[in-house]
């Protein structure tokens, strides 16, 4: 029986995104990331520059890689108005927070007006005298007692 060709390349790497070579900052003693990609993939990233080799001090590990800031698969942020933007804006008065805060409610409304559509009025009384009296959300196979728990 012939044997089985075993791939060369079977090591893994972790890929780190929990923090950024760019900034200088540690790795830190616990982390979440849970990715890890074939040596031969890791190298490339690291041709390429989508990746760095993890170094400490003067030792570097060739089973872990940093992703580069800009490639670093994070949770994009939302454009929203927090407590600390309110505070700002009227408490300490500051005109460019204001504009932000009306800026922002302005584009909420835009984006609630896409929502709304125009609908003629024959085609909404249709549709109100089929469906009149029923329930939106029918749940079939009711199966409580009429007079109550146990009678």
């Amino acid at each position: 029986m012939p044997k089985k060709k075993v791939a060369k390349d079977k090591k893994t790497v972790a890929v780190h995104t929990c923090f950024s070579v760019e900034l200088a900052e540690a790795l830190p003693s616990l982390c979440a990331c849970r990715r890890k990609i074939t040596l031969h993939q890791a190298k490339r990233w690291v041709r390429t520059g989508l990746a760095e080799w993890i170094s400490v001090g003067k030792r570097t590990f060739h089973d872990k890689i940093c992703m580069i800031n800009g490639s670093a698969q994070r949770t994009p942020r939302a454009a929203t108005i927090d407590r600390a933007h309110i505070e700002r804006a009227f408490v300490d008065g500051n005109l460019e927070e204001q504009s932000r805060i009306k800026e922002y409610g302005l584009i909420n409304q835009e984006e609630l007006a896409k929502l709304i559509r125009s609908v003629p009025s024959y085609e909404f009384n249709e549709g109100y005298d089929n469906d009149f009296g029923r329930p939106v959300l029918y749940i079939p196979g009711n199966q409580r007692t009429l007079g109550g728990i146990g009678k």
